[in-house]
């Protein structure tokens, strides 16, 4: 039997992973969008553990909605739930193994890991099928900042912002660059 990050939860996040799905009616179709409704209000007030219990009721009720994962993957990101937020993105890329979003996020969480290899990866994946891709250029050029590449780092901000001229992160990034070479 395979292992996935769901069955790597940590106890103390593990929790999280169902809050509020035992709770409350059985959603309906019509139900599920006044949740969903909710949910955007628990966010936009920053009620992160509310939104979380809609959104954990929301993937009992269509656990097939890539969606669902993708925003339960961000809200475990923010809320500090790493094992939780990785094992909601691998649900997405099982669901949406293209889903630019969750690929986005995998990245990240490998980054801010230091698995940069593997980062950068994913990101020369996406740009290779799509060098359109501003954001996957952003997060490489950071990539290889970190992993000292500073010459790399430059030329693929320098693509970022060819995209996307008015991209602050990427003029950030462009500007600490240029101290760092």
């Amino acid at each position: 039997m395979e292992t996935t990050q769901r069955d790597q939860i940590p106890q103390h996040e593990r929790n999280y992973w169902n809050i509020g799905a035992e709770n409350g009616a059985a959603f309906t179709r019509a139900t599920a969008a006044a949740a969903w409704q909710e949910y955007l209000d628990q966010h936009k007030q920053g009620n992160w553990m509310q939104a979380l219990k809609i959104i954990n009721r929301l993937a009992a009720f269509d656990p097939q909605q890539p969606e669902i994962w993708r925003v339960k993957a961000r809200l475990h990101g923010v809320m500090g739930h790493a094992a939780c937020c990785q094992a909601a993105i691998e649900t997405l890329l099982h669901l949406a193994p293209n889903d630019l979003d969750g690929l986005r996020m995998h990245a990240l969480l490998l980054y801010c890991h230091q698995n940069f290899d593997k980062a950068l990866s994913i990101c020369n994946s996406v740009l290779a099928k799509d060098p359109a891709q501003a954001e996957f250029w952003i997060l490489k050029a950071d990539i290889l900042k970190s992993s000292g590449k500073l010459q790399e780092a430059i030329t693929a901000c320098k693509r970022a912002l060819h995209i996307r001229p008015d991209n602050e992160a990427a003029q950030r990034l462009q500007y600490s660059l240029a101290f760092a070479a």
